[in-house]
């Protein structure tokens, strides 16, 4: 195992642990550090945010596509997927390509077949043999972590590591929603809860692929923060009488794309009638019960 220089790793480690589902979050430190085995790293936390996913998951909330409750966790349960660290090791087999003292981003994926049709067309997403940092396996609420290194997500060494976390879990929603919008430079493009912590996301890669913004969203200071960010126009859905034509009328007939970041199916229905004839409805936010009206 190589080791950066003057690291030495400890045997144990603080951590944020839940025994069992719906039980309270214990920080213990006794809890054992990881080894890097065949392809993999150790990497030292630096930070982390915490997710919405990780309480629900706790607490035995969380749903299933089909809305039955996420039981099958792995215990002690240790959360986070919005996290960075710092490799201080790397395990036998690593590429050379991967240095000691890197920065990297610990996500909600953890592990991919590499096999599967899904991974082999570029979907890994959709892995069937999947592993997460959420449900399978321990997240960044440790000192120390493990992580595949034919899987790492590298980050580049001028990042503010104090700022990524969020980057992994929502920043990624969105960026993925904007590539699934098929955005072309011009474009218009609404973001519903642009205010919000996927919606003023959503806002900057919007602008970063060259379209043009109306952010959506309520009260004088999500106005004032939403404007600060580029947008072209900001529509408050406290005071405007009818959102969807104020929309058509900024885009002369409807947008190309619109991202609904915010959990309220009435965000859902006006997203839909924003769009004119061939535009992209890309759906993010989640909402309980099946609904729209």
């Amino acid at each position: 195992m190589a080791i950066s220089n003057g690291t030495s790793i400890p045997k144990v480690q603080k951590a944020a642990t839940v025994g069992e589902l719906g039980g309270p979050v214990e920080l213990v430190d006794d809890y054992p550090v990881p080894q890097p085995g065949h392809d993999e790293v150790l990497a030292k936390v630096l930070y982390s945010g915490v997710c919405q996913s990780d309480l629900d998951t706790k607490s035995g909330t969380a749903m299933k596509p089909d809305g039955t409750p996420i039981t099958a966790l792995k215990f002690p349960h240790v959360g986070g997927h919005e996290g960075v660290g710092r490799i201080i090791a790397l395990g036998p087999g690593c590429d050379p390509s991967i240095n000691l003292g890197s920065l990297v981003g610990i996500r909600f994926a953890s592990r991919i077949c590499r096999r599967c049709e899904y991974c082999l067309a570029g979907n890994e997403q959709h892995c069937v043999k999947s592993t997460n940092h959420l449900h399978h396996e321990d997240g960044s609420f440790q000192e120390y972590i493990t992580l595949d290194a034919d899987y790492l997500m590298v980050l580049p060494g001028d990042v503010d590591p104090s700022l990524m976390g969020p980057v992994l879990c929502g920043g990624l929603t969105v960026y993925k929603a904007c590539l699934n919008a098929n955005l072309k430079p011009g474009d218009w493009l609404v973001v519903f809860g642009a205010g919000g912590g996927l919606g003023h996301l959503a806002v900057q890669y919007g602008k970063a692929f060259g379209a043009r913004i109306i952010g959506v969203d309520g009260g004088a200071e999500k106005r004032e923060f939403v404007l600060s960010l580029g947008v072209r126009k900001f529509v408050d859905f406290t005071t405007s009488p009818n959102v969807v034509q104020d929309i058509q009328r900024i885009t002369n007939g409807g947008a190309q794309a619109a991202i609904v970041a915010v959990g309220n199916p009435t965000a859902f229905t006006q997203g839909a009638e924003a769009l004119r004839i061939g535009g992209t409805l890309c759906c993010c936010g989640a909402w309980t019960g099946t609904s729209t009206e």
